[in-house]
């Protein structure tokens, strides 16, 4: 099975995908190896630092001791990382979309490929994710991880009862959070 990828992913696939870059280890140890996007962790460090940052800052001008300031120095920074990593990944992902080339992935009785370069055989493949926006296929050993979109689940799944590899798939799709 050979499949052309001409037109760049959306935005949650680029996310997710950094997730997993970001993430390897993490993901690839667990159990059901789940996958989200980086967005949600930034946007939810921003608000958990907003929310403590003022709480604190209104403690220290009632109180005036300096614990609670330093308290709210902490979140605030807190805070800033959240923002900071929000435009991060907005601007990861713009970039990966931006510099997309065109690509074939496939999938024979010997190995999984992405263009010319990057291959896993089919004996050094541990598991293969299926989460909300990718299919990932994740080695035995090392880091090198090949992804893909969902939107082509269907083909890649048939391919896999094909060749008899579908006791390797990990669905998360019905049980993502």
């Amino acid at each position: 099975m050979r499949i052309e990828i001409k037109e760049p992913g959306n935005s949650k696939y680029y996310e997710e995908y950094l997730f997993l870059a970001v993430n390897y280890n993490k993901v690839k140890n667990s159990s059901r190896k789940k996958s989200r996007g980086l967005m949600l962790s930034s946007i939810l460090y921003s608000i958990f630092g907003l929310i403590f940052f003022t709480l604190f800052l209104l403690v220290y001008l009632k109180n005036g001791k300096g614990i609670y300031l330093v308290t709210c120095i902490l979140f605030g920074v807190i805070l800033l990382v959240g923002i900071f990593s929000i435009f991060v990944v907005l601007s990861r992902v713009r970039f990966l979309k931006n510099n997309f080339k065109k690509t074939t992935f496939e999938i024979d009785k010997d190995k999984v490929s992405v263009g010319k370069d990057f291959k896993l055989k089919w004996n050094d493949i541990d598991s293969i994710v299926i989460n909300k926006n990718t299919i990932t296929f994740f080695p035995k050993e090392g880091t090198d991880f090949i992804c893909t979109r969902i939107e082509y689940k269907d083909e890649i799944i048939k391919e896999l009862k094909k060749l008899k590899k579908d006791n390797l798939i990990i669905d998360n799709v019905d049980n993502l959070y």
